[in-house]
Protein backbone atom coordinates (compact mmCIF):
# COMPACT_ATOMS: atom_id res chain seq x y z
CA UNK A 1 0.00 0.00 0.00
CA UNK A 2 1.76 3.33 -0.75
CA UNK A 3 1.11 6.44 0.82
CA UNK A 4 -1.55 7.81 -1.81
CA UNK A 5 -3.40 4.60 -1.11
CA UNK A 6 -6.59 5.31 1.37
CA UNK A 7 -6.22 3.25 4.06
CA UNK A 8 -9.31 0.79 4.57
CA UNK A 9 -11.15 1.21 7.80
CA UNK A 10 -11.55 -2.08 9.64
CA UNK A 11 -13.76 -2.25 12.99
CA UNK A 12 -11.69 -3.16 16.15
CA UNK A 13 -14.93 -5.01 17.77
CA UNK A 14 -18.21 -6.56 15.64
CA UNK A 15 -20.78 -6.54 18.19
CA UNK A 16 -17.97 -6.87 21.87
CA UNK A 17 -20.25 -6.87 24.30
CA UNK A 18 -19.45 -9.25 27.81
CA UNK A 19 -22.99 -11.57 29.41
CA UNK A 20 -23.28 -10.58 32.66
CA UNK A 21 -22.82 -13.91 34.21
CA UNK A 22 -19.42 -14.41 32.50
CA UNK A 23 -17.99 -13.02 35.43
CA UNK A 24 -19.87 -14.32 38.31
CA UNK A 25 -19.95 -18.23 36.30
CA UNK A 26 -16.46 -19.57 37.51
CA UNK A 27 -17.25 -17.76 40.84
CA UNK A 28 -20.03 -19.28 41.48
CA UNK A 29 -18.67 -22.40 40.43
CA UNK A 30 -15.60 -22.36 42.92
CA UNK A 31 -17.82 -21.53 45.71
CA UNK A 32 -19.93 -24.89 44.74
CA UNK A 33 -17.35 -27.46 43.39
CA UNK A 34 -14.41 -28.24 45.97
CA UNK A 35 -12.35 -30.62 43.39
CA UNK A 36 -10.18 -28.92 41.08
CA UNK A 37 -10.49 -31.32 38.34
CA UNK A 38 -14.38 -31.23 38.43
CA UNK A 39 -14.17 -27.19 39.23
CA UNK A 40 -12.27 -26.62 35.78
CA UNK A 41 -14.49 -28.81 33.97
CA UNK A 42 -17.57 -27.27 34.72
CA UNK A 43 -16.21 -23.76 34.50
CA UNK A 44 -15.25 -24.83 30.86
CA UNK A 45 -19.06 -25.77 30.19
CA UNK A 46 -20.39 -22.89 31.47
CA UNK A 47 -18.17 -20.88 29.82
CA UNK A 48 -19.95 -22.51 26.23
CA UNK A 49 -22.87 -22.12 27.09
CA UNK A 50 -22.68 -18.64 28.16
CA UNK A 51 -21.28 -18.24 24.95
CA UNK A 52 -24.49 -19.72 23.56
CA UNK A 53 -26.70 -17.56 25.49
CA UNK A 54 -25.24 -15.12 24.26
CA UNK A 55 -25.06 -15.82 20.73
CA UNK A 56 -29.06 -16.85 21.11
CA UNK A 57 -29.71 -13.27 22.61
CA UNK A 58 -27.99 -11.64 19.65
CA UNK A 59 -29.24 -13.45 17.07
CA UNK A 60 -33.03 -12.48 18.66
CA UNK A 61 -32.24 -8.86 18.86
CA UNK A 62 -31.48 -9.11 15.44
CA UNK A 63 -34.83 -11.02 14.21
CA UNK A 64 -36.50 -8.52 16.54
CA UNK A 65 -34.80 -5.49 14.88
CA UNK A 66 -35.53 -6.53 11.52
CA UNK A 67 -39.17 -7.04 11.81
CA UNK A 68 -38.79 -3.65 13.42
CA UNK A 69 -37.29 -2.40 10.39
CA UNK A 70 -39.27 -4.06 8.05
CA UNK A 71 -42.56 -2.85 9.89
CA UNK A 72 -41.51 0.67 9.77
CA UNK A 73 -40.40 0.52 6.20
CA UNK A 74 -44.06 -1.20 4.97
CA UNK A 75 -45.76 1.49 7.48
CA UNK A 76 -44.11 5.02 5.59
CA UNK A 77 -46.39 4.35 3.10
CA UNK A 78 -49.70 4.53 4.57
CA UNK A 79 -50.96 7.87 5.36
CA UNK A 80 -54.06 6.07 7.94
CA UNK A 81 -56.68 7.32 5.86
CA UNK A 82 -57.88 4.90 3.60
Amino acid sequence: MTASEPKEHKQSFHRSHTHPLTALTPLVIGELVKDPENRWRWIRIGSIVIALIGEGEQSWQDRVRGQREESRSTNRGHTGRD
